[in-house]
């Protein structure tokens, strides 16, 4: 399912080496920092390709390009560009505080493992212009509030 470069990148690590070790650190809220690989950025430059406007002017109509080779010699991304996620992490800590699992010590380790690297894997991963992902990100916390004023 993973390649082997990424199952390298993602290797499970215990809870102990990924989390403080002080006695509150698993009793704590799951959050976005802790599902989001640091490399991420890196994974994302290794696809071949991103998403830009479609016109210079802004417009919302995005276009896939392939992404230039200076971006993957460099893992950096321009600016005016970000790292959006697919599935996003805010939206799986969502479904898990749904489930009732709101602590990384509720969470079985094999499961945060395995769900940190599907978030993380490149096919999870696009390039996009900024504005595009927070219009995304600000949808979901619109639809994530609207879903909880229903409870």
């Amino acid at each position: 399912m993973f390649s082997s470069r990424l199952k390298a990148v993602l290797k499970p690590v215990s809870f102990a080496q990924t989390f403080s070790k002080s006695a509150n650190a698993l009793d704590r809220p799951i959050r976005r920092e802790d599902l989001v690989h640091p490399d991420h950025v890196k994974m994302a430059t290794e696809k071949d390709t991103m998403f830009v406007y479609a016109e210079p002017s802004g417009n919302v109509e995005l276009k896939e390009v392939p992404i230039p080779d200076q971006i993957k010699e460099s893992g950096v991304i321009p600016e005016g560009y970000t790292v959006d996620f697919i599935a996003s992490p805010e939206r799986v800590i969502f479904a898990l505080e749904r489930a009732g699992v709101t602590t990384i010590e509720q969470l079985p380790e094999e499961t945060f493992h395995e769900i940190r690297a599907t978030l993380n894997q490149p096919s999870n991963l696009s390039i996009v212009p900024t504005p595009i992902y927070q219009l995304k990100r600000a949808a979901e916390e619109k639809s994530h509030h609207e879903i909880q004023q229903k409870k």
